[in-house]
């Protein structure tokens, strides 16, 4: 499904998080994410430590949300997925959306850690297996 993807302004964190957080939490527990919760999310997103953005569809009905870290390196500044979740989000329209607007937060590339089943389906909208996180 083709969606319209809008950056949630720090200052709107609130007004969505009763939409917002059964898609985080989803996509936390599915990952069996530890090292943060969905408090934790919600703490970084109303303080703009990350950034969200809404799968709007045209009613400005919310269908799912992924959020962000800004991670400066030396030579880059990438956006990392800290938790997406929703139905029909991964397409071509979406991911150019999602590609642009990290663009234009001054950002060349987009990561996440993934399982291996979201991997195989964003490797159809151009995504790479760069490396595999052991711990």
């Amino acid at each position: 499904m083709n969606f319209q993807l809008k950056v949630i302004p720090v200052d709107l964190i609130s007004v969505y998080w009763s939409e917002m957080a059964p898609h985080i939490d989803k996509a936390l527990k599915l990952a069996k994410v530890s090292e943060y919760n969905i408090a934790d999310v919600q703490q970084f997103l109303e303080s703009g430590v990350w950034s969200a953005i809404g799968f709007f569809d045209e009613a400005a009905k919310l269908h799912g949300v992924m959020t962000a870290s800004i991670i400066t390196y030396p030579l880059e500044k990438i956006a990392f997925v800290t938790a997406i979740s929703g139905k029909y989000l991964t397409n071509d329209h979406n991911m150019q959306q999602l590609r642009n607007i990290c663009k234009s937060a001054g950002c060349s590339k987009l990561q996440a850690f993934s399982r291996e089943s979201v991997a195989r389906l964003w490797k159809r909208i151009g995504f790479r297996n760069r490396a595999i996180l052991v711990e």
